[in-house]
Order: C-alpha cells, then sequence, then structure tokens
C-alpha cells in the first residue's frame, strides 16, 4: 500500500496523537503486521519503523493520557505529518477531544505539518458522521479530499478529516494518501 502512495524515497515520520482509547496502537500494530490486538494504554512513545518494497517510514504512538501531552510538541517538531485520532463513539470526550485538537492547531512548532483528523471506531452503530464530529470539534476549513501540496495557497496549512475502523479495515489508507500526495 505505501508504495502506492508514493512514499519510496524517504523516511517519513509520522505522529499518532490523540486522546486514549482512540485507537492509535491498535492502527500502529495493525500497519506493522495486520494484527488486531487488544493493547494496554500507550505509558511513552512508541515508535515503530515499517518497511514495504523499499519504503521505509518510522510511525510514533506518543499515548493519549493527559502527561503524554506535555511531549507531543517535542516530537512534532521533527514530524513529517500528523495523524489526530478521534473515538467517533466517544461523544462525552469530543469536547476534550477539542480542547486537546484545537491547542495542537494553535502550536506554531507543528503548523506546517499535513494534519489528518481520523474518526475512529465507525464500526461501531452509535458513531458519530463525519459531519457531526466536524461540528462537535468545531473544525476550521479544511483543504478538501482531493487536494494536494498545488492546490494549498500560502500560509494554508494542509488540513482534512476522514472517518475509518481500524477493526474492519476501512477508511484509514484514504488518510494515508491524503497524506503522501504534501509529503513528496
Amino acid at each position: 500500500m505505501f508504495s502506492y502512495l508514493g512514499w519510496n524515497a524517504k523516511k517519513w515520520n509520522v505522529l499518532f496523537l490523540g486522546l486514549d482509547d482512540a485507537g492509535k496502537t491498535t492502527l500502529m500494530h495493525r500497519l506493522k503486521d495486520n494484527r488486531l490486538v487488544l493493547h494496554e494504554p500507550t505509558q511513552r512513545p512508541t515508535s515503530e519503523l515499517f518497511e514495504m518494497d523499499n519504503v521505509s517510514f518510522r510511525v510514533t504512538d506518543m499515548g493519549g493520557h493527559e502527561a503524554a501531552r506535555i511531549i507531543w510538541r517535542e516530537y512534532g517538531v521533527q514530524a513529517d505529518a500528523i495523524i489526530f485520532m478521534v473515538d467517533a463513539a466517544a461523544r462525552d470526550r469530543f469536547e476534550e477531544a477539542r480542547i486537546v485538537l484545537h491547542n495542537l492547531l494553535k502550536d506554531d512548532a507543528m503548523a506546517e505539518k499535513p494534519l489528518v483528523v481520523l474518526g475512529n471506531k465507525i464500526d461501531k452503530g452509535d458513531a458519530a458522521s463525519e459531519e457531526e464530529l466536524r461540528q462537535c470539534l468545531a473544525l476550521p476549513a479544511t483543504v478538501g479530499k482531493n487536494a494536494n501540496g498545488d492546490n494549498l495557497v500560502e500560509n494554508q496549512r494542509a488540513f482534512e478529516i476522514f472517518m475509518c475502523s481500524v477493526v474492519k479495515e476501512t477508511g484509514y489508507g484514504d488518510a494515508f494518501r491524503w497524506v503522501a500526495r504534501f509529503l513528496r
């Protein structure tokens, strides 16, 4: 899949951020070895290097609990892109996710990084739709799912939302393909 994305000339550093229990670690392991395993909460940054068809990239799962968020910025400076995961079925946490995401969007150290919001767990019957999640998170205008680096105006951040299910293996591939268009 990653050869198709055009990630063949460089090792891209991608940060997985978001609240705890959003699915970051599950996605990282799904990408690594295509296994679905129940994981303990991430206590410290965990990185995995993936190589597929001569493509190398490093994904770092930062953990989402409040203490882990303190060091996001340190790692964000080194990242090429950011994936911010939200549990789309945890409506009681949307306000907390909104605050954390908006603080991240305001951080000048990460302002030029392509950023994707992944609304995970759409396989659950009570999951929010993309439009509901967009409204609840008070997301600013995004650049569009067909955008690429050539479509951005000066000082515009590459930013988009995608809905996914790590369990059902759907949606996150589109998000990675979108990010790849800005990392060439």
